[in-house]
């Protein structure tokens, strides 16, 4: 049994590149590279392929902190 306050350790997981739930928002593709049932509720990373001029419209999160990784070329936020 899990005790308040302590965590399982993390299990590495390593997904192809046909692997992974897909879907559709915002006019593009994503990936779910990682969901909360995988990282014990502790976070959730999805690959999002965007165009040239394109990415998410200015947002924010209440209780979640958002990262970007750029593997290639620059991206700009306002």
């Amino acid at each position: 049994m899990q005790m308040l306050g302590q965590q399982s350790p993390a299990v590495a997981t390593f997904l192809n590149s046909m692997e992974g739930e897909r879907f559709e928002v915002i006019g593009g593709g994503v990936r779910i590279l990682a969901d909360g049932r995988a990282t014990g509720g502790r976070c959730c990373m999805f690959e999002v392929p965007v165009r040239p001029g394109q990415g998410p419209p200015l947002h924010r999160h209440e209780h979640e902190d958002e990262y970007f990784v750029v593997v290639r070329g620059r991206f700009h936020s306002a």
